[in-house]
């Protein structure tokens, strides 16, 4: 009876053989499905946000809302992705030495006029102190671009700067004549005010628009450079109405092709994310190949 007993032990190994290579190819199948979901997922949130000039090139036009939701995108995977977070840091840390980041000047009389405006508080807050230089840099790589204000005062000649958050520039104005060069900036916002009952910050209902030159247009600046620029002074003349007066803009922005300035982080943000998803993947695949152990 030895020859039934072999056989019967071949036909229980052939069947352990075959439950093992179903249950295999149960967890494959369980892992591309997976994985399809998961890219399907990723490509849906890819697509959110932009939208197509036409159907038939699927080219793409990076609009207002899509500034905003790269930005969104950008700041997010600052918070979440330390890569991006260390690299950021890295850079700001090669760029700005340790100690005094003060101008010095030769000239005795122009160094207290630097040093007055460099110690400025507004001053410091928006740009000199180390704090205003190092938010300066972490917004230009997860916003892409600041927008100064730059504000004169004939009363003591200071010079003090502000901000406008991007978001806020609809637009920018550029020369008649060259595309290139900017004129003002199209401010659209909603002014806040601080509601003290409810411990909130309430934005008006009604929007309020105004334009603010750039800051080379300030008379401080120009000196009548500009003033026999007949279609620069046309353009002037019809945006007088919404003008400000007590300020000028100075556009701080990563270069590139257009005039908006685009995240230094939204450059990596693929690469990142694939990276991330190879690593989840290769987590998965450890997790499916354990199940055969």
């Amino acid at each position: 009876m030895g020859w039934l007993r072999d056989a019967l032990d071949g036909w229980r190994v052939r069947r352990i053989a075959l439950r093992a290579a179903r249950r295999a190819e149960a967890a494959v199948a369980r892992y591309a499905e997976t994985l399809a979901s998961r890219a399907a997922a990723d490509l849906a949130i890819d697509d959110a946000g932009w939208r197509k000039l036409s159907d038939a090139t699927g080219a793409y036009d990076l609009s207002t809302a899509d500034l905003a939701d790269i930005r969104a995108r950008s700041i997010e995977l600052w918070r979440l992705d330390p890569t991006v977070a260390h690299a950021v840091a890295l850079l700001f840390s090669g760029a700005f030495r340790a100690g005094s980041l003060e101008p010095k000047a030769a000239d005795e009389r122009v160094q207290a006029v630097v040093s007055r405006w460099w110690k400025d508080k507004d001053n410091a807050l928006a740009l000199t102190s180390r704090s205003g230089l190092e938010r300066h840099h972490l917004a230009l790589m997860l916003e892409g671009e600041r927008f100064l204000t730059v504000f004169t005062s004939p009363a003591d000649a200071t010079v003090r700067l502000g901000e406008v958050r991007p978001g806020e520039i609809t637009q920018i104005i550029t020369h008649p004549e060259n595309w290139r060069r900017p004129v003002a900036y199209r401010r659209e916002y909603r002014a806040q005010s601080y509601d003290v009952q409810g411990g909130r910050y309430a934005a008006a209902a009604d929007k309020k628009v105004e334009v603010l030159l750039d800051w080379r247009l300030a008379p401080e600046v120009a000196e009548g450079r500009w003033d026999d620029d007949a279609a620069l002074q046309e353009l002037l003349a019809r945006l007088a109405g919404m003008t400000r007066e007590d300020a000028y803009c100075y556009h701080a922005a990563l270069p590139g092709l257009g005039l908006r300035g685009v995240p230094g982080v939204w450059r990596a943000y693929e690469w990142t994310r694939a990276h991330g998803q190879a690593l989840s993947s290769m987590m998965t695949l450890s997790a499916a190949q354990a199940m055969f152990a």
